[in-house]
Formats: structure tokens, sequence, C-alpha cells
């Protein structure tokens, strides 16, 4: 139970209210009275009886069986440095975003948070003006939340603190089939045309012709670029992400999203040019600003004037400042890549070669996105191909189908 007493301080009565902390420890809030010290202890002593009164003491965690809420913010602090910074910097958006402002007031511990609580919270969300734009969340991001609940749930149940996980049984929302924007080809010659002096317009040229992630391309470097054979690697990545302390962080890893995401590609004679015209400039800009050009970030291929490395986060700011500038369609920098595949789709190359390109896991990733494309663009040729066979003439038809298509993905 809380405590209080008067002491003095400088020339004034202080209140001093002794209580202990949500984790059981003692704490003291020291507050001025404004009195002076020569005759004023009862008054000083009134003030104080008076605060105490109205202080709320902190609930007590039970370390046996805390608030989810709580939970949640011990369980943050036991991933940290245990995952990847990029997830954990996701858990952290989720658990300090969303699920503690939805949990805390609702006090529910750890071992009474049932399944039907867990489905009330994702069906809330569902109804909730969280998304963008004021609009309800999208199926792909309440499932990240639910990520980030089901984890610590997890690790609840390693822990003996739970018998077993009570999100494991809800119902989430079905992902929907995104379809992203992309810029038809005379928009992309445009985009990059119009960011030709740009201090991105290196990066997104780049882009346009490899489709890379926003780390892949902040991450190049020049030991990556094989210029004697004529070839570049992804085999590093710069992210930002945001630290413990809410300030965003760089990120620079030897590695790359997955294990196809590490691929070598060819350089075009365009690109190639560009990047041996960017290393004379780098090496020019070097000499002319002496000890004000930063050396720490000379591997990296795409940085300023001044050897500073382009944060990826600056990247996507000025692409959608200059994109709505110049009254380009709304398509997002990492729709870029979507563009990129849906026009070599489009020009014949198979979703097998595609798949490489962008360095997807998988086939079925590659087939998931742009199926649409393939089908919209074939329906054309296999209506011909029926109409051969009805005909009598199928052979011809089917040649000309195995042409323009390249060789079949899967059996």
């Amino acid at each position: 139970m809380a405590t209080v007493s008067v002491q003095p301080k400088g020339k004034c009565w202080y209140t001093v209210i002794s209580y202990k902390d949500e984790n059981g420890k003692w704490r003291n809030k020291m507050q001025t009275t404004g009195l002076p010290i020569k005759g004023n202890k009862k008054r000083a002593e009134k003030i104080a009886q008076e605060r105490l009164a109205g202080f709320k003491e902190p609930v007590q965690v039970k370390w046996d069986d805390p608030f989810l809420s709580d939970y949640l913010k011990e369980w943050l602090n036991y991933m940290e440095g245990r995952v990847e910074m990029t997830t954990y910097d996701g858990y952290s958006s989720s658990v300090h975003c969303v699920l503690i402002p939805y949990f805390e007031p609702k006090k529910i511990r750890l071992k009474q948070f049932t399944l039907r609580d867990a489905q009330s919270f994702y069906d809330e969300l569902r109804k909730s003006s969280r998304g963008r734009g004021g609009h309800p969340p999208k199926p792909t991001t309440i499932r990240r939340y639910h990520a980030a609940l089901h984890e610590a749930l997890e690790h609840a149940v390693r822990m003996d603190l739970i018998a077993f996980n009570p999100t494991d049984r809800v119902e989430l929302p079905r992902n929907e089939q995104v379809i992203h924007n992309t810029f038809s080809e005379e928009q992309l010659r445009t985009l990059n045309n119009l960011l030709e002096n740009e201090d991105i317009g290196p990066l997104i040229r780049f882009d346009s012709v490899y489709g890379v992630r926003r780390s892949e391309m902040c991450g190049l470097r020049w030991k990556s670029i094989d210029f004697l054979n004529n070839v570049f690697t992804i085999d590093h990545t710069v992210v930002a992400v945001r630290g413990k302390n809410g300030e965003r962080e760089i990120l620079k890893k030897d590695r790359t999203k997955n294990r196809s995401s590490h691929r070598t590609l060819p350089l075009t004679p365009e690109i190639r040019e560009m990047f041996e015209s960017m290393k004379k400039q780098q090496a020019a800009n070097r000499e002319l600003f002496g000890n004000g050009y930063n050396d720490g970030d000379s591997e990296y291929v795409f940085v300023d004037m001044l050897g500073n490395l382009i944060n990826p986060d600056y990247l996507t700011r000025k692409y959608t400042r200059l994109r709505d500038k110049y009254g380009l369609p709304h398509v997002t920098l990492h729709e870029i890549r979507h563009t990129v595949a849906t026009l070599m789709i489009k020009h014949k190359i198979s979703m097998k070669h595609v798949q490489v390109w962008l360095g997807h896991r998988d086939f079925s990733t590659t087939a998931n996105y742009y199926t649409h494309v393939y089908s919209d663009d074939i329906k054309d040729e296999m209506a011909e191909v029926m109409t051969d066979i009805l005909n009598g003439n199928d052979e011809p038809a089917k040649e000309d189908l195995k042409k323009k298509n390249g060789p079949t993905d899967n059996p």
C-alpha cells in the first residue's frame, strides 16, 4: 500500500509518495508543494494526504499469470536479438500499435485469454477504420497482426504458462488476390526520361530493367559487379528498420531475402555504361570534396555526391514525390518490380524465367502473382488453337502457340 511523507528540499516542502510499481519494486514520486519551509509543515502534510488520496497505484503484474498486454511487452523484449531486425520491427509495430492498445484496457490475463477473445479481436479489426485511408485493414494486414500474437502465445506454451495456443483455431479473413498497378511500356520510358537527372534516376533505371527489390538495389556493391564477365550478383541487402528507441536505422546484411534471391544476372549495355560512368563520377567527387567525402560507404554503387549511401526510405519518398509531381499513374516503387515481370510475360518470356530473374523462392509465387497476365494474353491464341482443331488444322496452330510461349513451365 502506498504511503506519503513530506520532506524539505531547497526552500520548499515536497510530498513523497512511496509505492510499488507493476513489477513490485518500490518507487518514490516527489512533488513540490510550493510552500516555504518555515511555518508550513502542517499545510504541506495536508497537501500530502490529499495527493495520496488521489494517487492511483499501478496494478501489480502476476508473472505466473500476467495480463496479456504485460506478457506481450515481455515477449517482445525476449525476442529482441533472437530474430532478424526486420522481423522484430514487424513484431514491435504490431504489438505497440495494435495489440497492446486493444488488449490493455480489457485487463485480460494470459491464462484467461480464450479463442472467443481472439476471434472477437480479429472480427472487430475487420470492421474497424485502422486501414489506410480510414478503411478496414486488408486481410494481409490482419494476418500480420495474427502472426505476432500467435508467435507470442506459442512462446507462452513453450514456457508452460498456458496449456495451448488459443489462436490456433481462429478464422482469419481470406487473402485477396492482389492485382498490382503497373506502368505501360510508354509510361516506364517516360518515368525514366523524367528522372534521368535526379539523384535517384540511376536506381530507377536499374530497377526498370531488373525489377529488383528496394533492399537489393540499395545494397548493390561494386565488388558484386563483374565487368570482365559482364554480370552482377545480388548478394547483399540494405534495409531501413525501426530500432528499439523508435528511430529508423539502416541494417546492412550479407544475405538476401531467401536463397533464390541470391542470383547473378547479365549487365545490359546501357546499365554497364551507366555503372562505368557512375564509378568515374564517384572518383571525381572523392577528389573534389576531399575530407568531406564519405569513404565509409564507398563499397556501394548508389551513393550521393558526398559518398553517402542512398537511404531506402529516402528513395521511396523521393520517387513518390516525383511520380506525383509529373502526374504519372499511382505505381509504387515496389510495383516497378511488378511492371518488369508483367512486361516480360507480355513479351512471351516464360514465367519460369521470370521467377529466376526476380529471385522468387518458387514457381508458385510467380504464378500466383502473374497468372492473370499470362492468361489474358494467351486467350486469343487458345481460341485460335481450338478453332483450328475443329477445322482439322490443329498442328500448325499448336506449333505456332509453342513458338510464341516458349517451353512449358510445368508438365
